[in-house]
């Protein structure tokens, strides 16, 4: 049995001055055998100061036969 995982962003707080998102994270997507672990990574990367930087994000793990 595997586990099929999504993560969707729900909402974002202030974004770097050139568009591009503050937070990263990957993988947005993929398998997880019965019983295993799946590292995600989250990047952090800010091009200015702000006391409200934040990203919301949703996590869905659904089985997989």
């Amino acid at each position: 049995m595997k586990f099929v995982f999504l993560l969707i962003y729900l909402s974002s707080g202030p974004q770097n001055l050139s568009g591009r998102s503050i937070f990263d994270i990957a993988p947005l997507n993929g398998t997880i055998p019965a019983g295993g672990k799946k590292q995600l990574t989250v990047t952090f990367s800010p091009d200015h100061d702000s006391d409200f930087f934040s990203d919301l994000v949703r996590i869905t793990i659904s089985e997989q036969v």
